[in-house]
This record gives C-alpha cells, structure tokens and sequence, in this order.
C-alpha cells in the first residue's frame, strides 16, 4: 500500500471519529437541554441547544427543543419561527 494510500486511510478513520464524537456531543447537549429545562433552568438550556445547533444547524430535534424553551419562557413569538 502506497504512503498516500496509508494518508487517506487515516484521514477517513480520523473523520469518522470526529464525526462520531460530534453524533455524541448532540445527543449528550440535547439530553443536558432537556434537563435544565425540566428544572426551570431555561438560560442554561437555551446555551446546550444552541450549542447543538453549532454542530448541527439542520438537527430538527434542537429546534423543536428550542421552540419549546422559548414557549415556556413565553418568547410564543420566538417559539414559532
């Protein structure tokens, strides 16, 4: 196997594993999100949802979570957007 064959091989591993600890930092956000906002610690859920949208701005879940963040904060008109 060719040094730049053994390069893209790594490569690849290395982005897999990012890619799998990103999947990870999303859930356990997600999961801390939906904690603070449980116990009325609505700032601090509003910061892990953000922060799950950063990894994945697309993440539909965090964006249903922060609809309802903002409708428990009474921001309807944030909820909605």
């Amino acid at each position: 196997m060719s040094k730049e064959h053994e390069d893209l091989k790594n490569q690849l591993s290395q982005s897999e594993i990012i890619s799998d600890l990103d999947k990870f930092k999303k859930i356990s956000h997600t999961a801390l999100a939906e904690l603070y906002r449980k116990t009325g610690d609505l700032k601090a859920a509003h910061d892990e949802t953000d922060a799950v949208l950063k990894i994945d701005p697309g993440y539909a879940d965090a964006h249903y979570n922060m609809a309802v963040i903002y409708g428990d904060a009474g921001a309807y008109d944030l909820a909605i957007e």
